[in-house]
């Protein structure tokens, strides 16, 4: 996977990104609650969301065959998604969440780890962007549903993801000595860690 400078964009860039609309701009809600009691992200999108944007559903963008929740999806899956929301890879794409950045960086990572080539952050969330009097909109998220296949040649970067089974065979070659390449971190709070945590993982909190 390519470096990529800039990852977060600022308010007042993403503002003047918008004023100057370029065609390439694609806008992309990544809000994600987890737990009871929380907000509905697609409520949360009816009730504002910077205008033209699409929702990334971390539930729908998945695996859902896995059993598991928000799992990898396949490239071919990933792409049908794509083509439903109508995220190209050479988009400039912003993602921003609600209020919790934490969340917005899986589909953020996700985009660069199948190839696109310029996604941001926003900085702040939408929260920021509201309390700055910046104009939101409302409403349910609506697919695009392109029909063409023309910037979706969507492909998997293979040394920018592990998955499981090779996960623990890096922890038992770090541990045996053999390699000094690897480190595991566990991004959950510290509370989720201590219930239960993956062996050979570090806790980033």
């Amino acid at each position: 996977m390519e470096s990529q400078q800039n990852l977060l964009i600022e308010t007042d860039q993403l503002a003047e990104l918008i004023e100057s609309s370029p065609d390439n701009l694609k806008l992309v809600c990544g809000t994600w609650n987890l737990g009871p009691d929380v907000k509905d992200p697609k409520e949360q999108f009816n009730e504002a969301h910077i205008e033209g944007s699409v929702y990334f559903s971390h539930a729908e963008v998945a695996d859902t065959s896995s059993g598991f929740l928000a799992t990898w999806p396949s490239t071919e899956f990933f792409i049908s998604e794509m083509k439903r929301l109508g995220i190209k890879k050479d988009h400039t794409i912003v993602v921003y969440d609600h209020e919790n950045i934490f969340s917005v960086c899986r589909p953020a990572f996700m985009l660069r780890a199948f190839g696109a080539k310029d996604v941001r952050v926003l900085n702040g969330c939408l929260k920021k962007w509201i309390d700055e009097e910046r104009k939101v909109a409302t409403g349910y998220p609506q697919d695009v549903n392109d029909t063409s296949d023309e910037g979706y040649d969507y492909e998997l970067h293979q040394d920018s993801v592990t998955f499981y089974d090779s996960t623990f065979e890096k922890v038992a070659a770090v541990e045996k000595g053999e390699t000094d390449e690897f480190e595991f971190i566990d991004v959950r709070n510290i509370d989720s860690f201590d219930k239960g945590h993956p062996h050979g993982f570090k806790n980033s909190f």
